[in-house]
């Protein structure tokens, strides 16, 4: 039986946010826990069910930012927050900041 490794987790104190289509209005923030080239966990008071998709940006302080979509697959409570998973569908590099430092980690 072939068991795939899972991707490195990289710990982290950034934030995960969602933003309406205009990218001005934020719908929803959490911190991030933790974060890989295929999936994060995050906390966050929002509350989402198995498989709903989510589309947010993460931002990693002195790094840059990244769009992802995904699919909630793991979720929890951590004291008074909602602890979820994402397994990423997409993920792009974004500089909404004029960052523009690379995330080696992806590439």
């Amino acid at each position: 039986m072939y068991h795939k490794p899972r991707a490195e987790r990289i710990k982290s104190d950034s934030i995960i946010e969602s933003f309406d289509e205009s990218g001005k209005k934020l719908l929803w923030s959490g911190k991030l826990i933790d974060y890989s080239a295929t999936g994060a966990c995050f906390l966050t008071e929002k509350k989402f069910e198995m498989g709903e998709l989510v589309k947010a940006r993460i931002r990693i302080f002195n790094r840059g930012c990244l769009e992802v979509s995904g699919k909630i697959v793991r979720g929890g409570i951590k004291g008074k927050l909602n602890l979820y998973a994402i397994k990423y569908d997409s993920l792009k590099e974004i500089n909404p900041t004029g960052e523009k430092k690379k995330l080696d980690e992806y590439y």
